[in-house]
């Protein structure tokens, strides 16, 4: 079940998938804005389903997440570009490893 559909508010407007993270952008809109836990909790079930079906115990989620509301227009610009140009900077990231293990 994709997360628009469980979701009908939610609006995915930027994001990008680093080799051990992701960024994004979410509008959960007016009758969720309670919700993001469970918009987030939602993803991470459905990857790990997905991913358990390739991987037997799959786990790789932390425990919580990192969110910021964005208020106004340069804020949302600064976030967009950051995470626009993410994956441009992954090689200098304390993360990086070239072993395709993370």
């Amino acid at each position: 079940l994709l997360l628009e559909q469980r979701f009908p508010s939610l609006k995915i407007d930027q994001y990008v998938i680093m080799p051990n993270h992701i960024h994004a952008i979410l509008d959960v809109g007016p009758d969720n804005q309670k919700n993001l836990s469970n918009v987030i909790g939602q993803y991470k079930m459905s990857v790990t389903k997905l991913a358990r079906k390739k991987v037997a115990g799959f786990r790789v989620w932390q425990r919580s997440y990192h969110d910021h509301v964005i208020r106004n227009q340069v804020g949302y610009e600064k976030i967009w570009e950051y995470i626009e140009n993410n994956p441009l900077k992954w090689e200098a990231d304390c993360f990086y490893r070239n072993d395709g293990y993370y």
